[in-house]
C-alpha cells in the first residue's frame, strides 16, 4: 500500500513537471549588444617642408654721418639791456698809424689792447730820421753833412677810457718813452756836425677816441713828455774860440693824431 502510494505520488510529480515545462514559453537569447564601432581615422597626409632659400649675403652697414654741430646758441634779445656790472666788449685790438709825424720824419704805427672794460694798453714803434730840411731851419749855422744817423724809438703805456664796450671817448694815460733826438756836436777834428743819439723818460696823455661803423677808428689827444738824456760830448774847442750853445729842452708838448682800425 504504502509502495503503491509512493509511486502514484511519484508519478504525479513527474506528470505535473511535465506539464509545466509544456506550457511555459520558450526562453529568448538574450540579445549580445554589440560594441560600438569607431569612426575611421582619418591620416592627414603632410607635405614635405619646403626647402629654405639661402639667407642673402647682410648688406653692408651704412657710413658713419658726420657727427652734428651743436646747435647754435640762441641770439641774445636784443630788447633785454646789457646788465652794467659786465659789459661786453666789442672791439679790443686797435691798430693806428700816425700821420703828424710824417711831418718831423717818424713813420711808425700804433697798436693797442683792450683787456677789460675801459683798460687798455697801448704801444707804438717808430723809424725816426732827422729831414735835412727841419735841420736847416733849427741849425742854420751848422753844416749838416750826411746829416745824423736815423734811430728805432717807441712808447708803451696804458690807457683809461670812459667807454666800456670799446676803446672809445675820452681817455688819459701815462707812458714811458724811447725818443732819438738829434744835437750839434764837435769833432775832434774841429768840426761842427749833427749827431743823433736816445733820450728816455715819461709822458702823459689826454684826449678822446672813437670807433665808427664796423671798425673805423679815430682819435686824438695833447700831452707832455719829460725826457732824460746827455749830450754828446764835443772836443774843447781852440783858445779863442766859443762854441755857439743851443738849447736842450727836457720838458716837450705832445701833439696826439691817430687814424685806423678796430677789431
Amino acid at each position: 500500500m504504502s509502495a503503491r502510494m509512493l509511486a502514484t505520488s511519484c508519478a504525479l510529480a513527474l506528470s505535473l513537471v511535465a506539464l509545466t515545462s509544456a506550457a511555459a514559453p520558450p526562453s529568448k537569447p538574450i540579445p549580445r549588444r554589440a560594441a560600438p564601432k569607431k569612426p575611421p581615422q582619418k591620416i592627414a597626409l603632410v607635405a614635405p617642408a619646403p626647402v629654405a632659400a639661402p639667407a642673402p649675403a647682410p648688406a653692408p652697414a651704412p657710413a658713419l654721418a658726420p657727427a652734428l654741430a651743436p646747435p647754435p646758441a640762441p641770439a641774445p634779445d636784443a630788447d633785454l639791456p646789457a646788465s652794467p656790472s659786465s659789459p661786453s666788449l666789442h672791439h679790443r685790438a686797435t691798430v693806428t698809424l700816425n700821420p703828424l709825424g710824417l711831418a718831423i720824419g717818424r713813420y711808425g704805427a700804433n697798436a693797442e689792447y683792450l683787456f677789460a672794460p675801459h683798460h687798455g694798453v697801448i704801444a707804438s714803434g717808430y723809424l725816426q730820421t732827422f729831414p735835412r730840411a727841419i735841420l736847416r731851419t733849427l741849425l742854420p749855422d751848422v753844416a749838416l753833412g750826411d746829416g745824423p744817423q736815423s734811430r728805432l724809438g717807441g712808447e708803451i703805456g696804458y690807457r683809461l677810457y670812459s667807454g666800456a664796450d670799446d676803446p672809445t671817448g675820452v681817455f688819459i694815460g701815462p707812458s714811458l718813452v724811447a725818443m732819438p733826438l738829434a744835437a750839434p756836436q764837435l769833432t775832434g777834428d774841429y768840426r761842427v756836425e749833427v749827431t743823433s743819439f736816445m733820450a728816455y723818460g715819461a709822458a702823459l696823455d689826454i684826449g678822446v677816441q672813437a670807433v665808427v661803423g664796423a671798425g673805423f677808428t679815430i682819435g686824438g689827444g695833447v700831452g707832455v713828455t719829460a725826457l732824460a738824456y746827455s749830450r754828446p760830448a764835443s772836443a774843447a774847442p781852440p783858445a779863442g774860440i766859443e762854441l755857439p750853445s743851443y738849447p736842450e729842452p727836457h720838458v716837450l708838448p705832445r701833439l696826439l693824431f691817430a687814424a685806423g682800425w678796430a677789431f
